[in-house]
């Protein structure tokens, strides 16, 4: 709830603070009897629900900490980024349902997509000029990420709490708002009083030569009566005034008490850390202790380490003479095998790029962790449209090494245009598989289609047919209009997935955008959607309507670029 400060009011003694509670703007309007049959959104595979709304732009406004959106609830804002003109805003709610809002400002248009923690995706999209649709994707599947549903269970117990601070807040508001009318009343009473007693003492000069003795003795009761009238109410202020400083009071012993429980509660933690302190001493004393052993002490266990330096354990036995009465206890000694493999590569490489299906040898002893960045083959062209640029997927492994390990890297092969069936083919998937482990297995990006959505899908969508570019940086492809003697149509680019690089290994290489295949001119079939470059390169362009880097989708009958694979130590 936004609370904001609209004016102070002041009294002769008391003032108070008068906050004003604002209502969160409505995102847009349902409508529900609009014609949504022109619009091409609705017709695309996986939508339903689709239906014309009226945008309120007001509400993206920076003074509004919160908007409602129809089917969806009440978001609050979280952050904002600004890159060249593009706005991204996030929102999210105690349901821990998010929400993403890109506004474009060159074409001045605004593109949504609402998540549900169940998985579901609403999104809101322009149809074309002044129109927009809301509509549900139905293709999204719901998977429960366990850390990211924690974090998100975290921030809203945060929220809860920010909430509850609020209602006290407000219900504090409420009885400063009745003390305020209660004194304004009582100041009110004095000022009706004190007017009241000016004007009995203006009667009496005004009327001095007519006024007898009987008169002047009424209006002298009458001015006693207005003086202990006029004391009474002073005394009421004056006991509200001490309630409030009383309150205060209160309030600033509470806050003492506050302090004193956390300088308790250190002291505690002090005395903690002191005993464990003296409890682990003494565990060294008695490890050091010279004990004098009996015929039942047990043998040397193995040691406890495959490689490096580790410790063996036995069990002695105390004779009763050196004063521990026959107890059992653990003795322990240092024991080395072998020295221990540093974990690495072949070549003793921390990291390595792999662009080729082949197998990589990691060398090493122990637990270690690697990071697996991979890309899927992009989307094979087609006449009418580019191939969507391969998805991408970052893992972190634990691997238990007995100095060597195989793993095994299938890079997905970048899809084409099959002229036997006039189609195009997808990228294929790239898939790493570790001996014990489940196999790795990333997307490649969907092909261009014969129809009015030319452009193919993935991480960057592809452009359509007529002029459009292919997308880059997770965005859709560039769609076009076509015309011919039957009238105008609408050709669509690819969808892009909006999903951001991660930086990840920032000290070994660097991931960035690669740029979308270009359409030359407006006949001109839709480029490929961009991929994925690696320290600024990728795999030599074969042509320029095929999409820049690694899972590059591909254009008419020129072949999309193959996938990648990065492993290194972490």
């Amino acid at each position: 709830m936004n609370l904001a400060v609209t004016k102070w009011i002041f009294f002769p003694i008391l003032s108070c603070l008068i906050l004003d509670l604002k209502a969160a703007p409505t995102l847009f309007t349902l409508n529900n009897n609009g014609d949504v049959t022109k619009a091409t959104v609705c017709k695309q595979e996986g939508v339903s629900n689709c239906t014309l709304v009226t945008m309120n732009f007001q509400a993206l406004a920076p003074e509004n900490s919160e908007i409602y959106v129809p089917d969806i609830g009440t978001l609050d804002f979280e952050y904002t980024d600004d890159y060249d003109g593009i706005l991204h805003l996030n929102y999210h709610n105690e349901n821990l349902t998010t929400a993403y809002i890109t506004y474009y400002a060159l074409q001045e248009s605004i593109i949504g997509t609402f998540t549900l923690i169940t998985g579901e995706t609403r999104k809101l999209a322009k149809c074309g000029d002044a129109c927009y649709v809301f509509y549900k994707v139905t293709e999204k599947k719901w998977t429960d990420d366990d850390g990211q549903l924690n974090t998100k269970k975290k921030k809203n117990e945060e929220i809860q709490k920010c909430r509850k601070i609020n209602a006290e807040i407000k219900r504090n508001i409420e009885q400063c708002k009745t003390k305020l009318e209660d004194q304004q009343s009582l100041t009110s009473n004095i000022c009706i009083q004190t007017h009241k007693l000016s004007t009995i003492k203006e009667e009496l000069d005004d009327n001095e030569h007519y006024r007898s003795e009987a008169k002047i003795g009424k209006l002298e009761k009458e001015i006693v009566d207005v003086k202990a009238g006029n004391k009474e109410l002073k005394k009421q202020l004056d006991t509200a005034i001490q309630h409030k400083e009383d309150k205060d009071k209160e309030l600033r012993y509470a806050r003492k008490e506050t302090e004193i429980q956390e300088n308790k509660f250190l002291e505690l933690q002090k005395l903690h850390e002191k005993e464990k302190q003296q409890i682990h001493a003494k565990s060294q004393q008695v490890k050091d202790l010279d004990i004098i052993l009996m015929s039942s002490n047990s043998d040397w266990s193995d040691c406890s380490e495959k490689c490096g330096e580790g410790s063996q354990k036995r069990y002695l036995k105390c004779e009763h003479d050196h004063g521990c009465e026959n107890q059992t206890i653990t003795a322990s000694r240092p024991c080395k095998i072998r020295n221990c493999v540093k974990p690495s590569f072949n070549e003793d490489a921390s990291f390595v790029i792999i662009k080729e299906s082949r197998d990589v040898m990691l060398h090493g002893d122990g637990n270690i962790t690697i990071g697996v960045f991979m890309v899927g083959g992009g989307g094979g062209g087609h006449y009418l449209g580019g191939g969507g640029s391969g998805l991408f997927k970052t893992e972190a492994r634990v691997i238990n090494l007995d100095n060597v390990f195989t793993i095994k890297v299938k890079i997905g092969e970048g899809g084409y245009y099959d002229e036997s069936t006039q189609t195009g083919i997808a990228g294929k998937p790239t898939k790493i598989t570790f001996p014990g482990y489940i196999p790795l297995i990333v997307e490649g990006g969907q092909p261009a289609k014969n129809d009015y959505n030319s452009g193919g899908s993935g991480w960057s969508g592809g452009g359509s047919s007529t002029g459009g570019d292919g997308g880059s940086n997770g965005s859709n492809g560039t769609s076009a209009k076509y015309y011919n003697y039957e009238g105008t149509y609408n050709l669509n680019g690819g969808t892009g997935s909006e999903e951001i690089l991660p930086l990840i290994g920032s000290d070994l290489f660097l991931l960035s955008p690669g740029k979308g295949g270009i359409c030359y001119h407006k006949r001109s079939v839709g480029g490929g959607g961009g991929g994925v470059l690696v320290n600024g390169k990728g795999p030599a362009q074969s042509h320029a309507g095929v999409g820049q880097g690694y899972g590059g989708g591909g254009r008419m009958t020129t072949k999309a670029n193959n996938g990648l694979v990065i492993i290194w130590i972490m």
